[in-house]
């Protein structure tokens, strides 16, 4: 991860992107690490998720969720009532 010089007018805003950026890597890591005990669990020698569908036995999160980036759910409601689908796949 690189470090670049931030020009923001108030703290508070470098501190919540600052915050925001530790988050996520946290995030990314628990992906990883709870992937990586579940392929300890299970025993696959591998995953196939690089395009070439070759395997990887210790996957990272950007390749785990890139596998889910042709699928999205858009719904505009107001209240319970579904004005608008605007699903990119048609079978989400």
């Amino acid at each position: 991860m690189a470090v670049a010089p931030v020009f923001l007018q108030y703290n508070q805003r470098i501190e919540g992107r600052l915050c925001r950026e530790f988050l996520a890597s946290l995030i990314r890591a628990l992906i990883e690490w709870e992937i990586r005990q579940a392929m300890t669990r299970e025993n696959p020698s591998e995953l196939s998720v690089h395009p070439e569908d070759q395997g990887c036995d210790a996957p990272f999160a950007t390749q785990l969720l890139a596998i889910f980036d042709d699928l999205a759910r858009h719904r505009l409601f107001e209240g319970d009532t579904v004005l608008m689908d605007l699903s990119k796949c048609d079978h989400c």
